[in-house]
């Protein structure tokens, strides 16, 4: 039995939203020598907003046919995801920079 049999990658936001997961667990389990911990917290956190924001974003749209229904699935943006989707954007390029300049200097 494959756990991972249903978790399925298949949109970027899913991607972005495993990859700040990874980065917030690798930064609490993994004593990296040479990033600062905090910076890898908030790159994750800034990823896992941007992801979290796409994911209450997306719905599903049930257009009739003939002979039944045609669903898709749609990106549909309030104010509460704009405002993740921004924040996140903000910390993510902030902290990026901040492990540029570190691994720069």
């Amino acid at each position: 039995m494959n756990i991972f049999e249903n978790f399925k990658i298949d949109v970027w936001w899913k991607a972005v939203l495993l990859i700040g997961c990874l980065l917030i667990a690798a930064s609490f389990f993994f004593n990296i020598t040479f990033i600062n911990p905090k910076h890898l917290f908030g790159l994750g956190l800034g990823l896992s907003l941007i992801g979290l924001s796409y994911f209450i974003a997306n719905k599903h749209a049930h257009t009739p046919v003939s002979g039944g229904f045609l669903v898709q699935q749609i990106t549909q943006h309030n104010f509460v995801t704009i405002l993740l989707l921004i924040i996140g954007i903000v910390i993510s390029v902030m902290f990026f920079i901040f492990l540029l300049i570190q691994l720069i200097c």
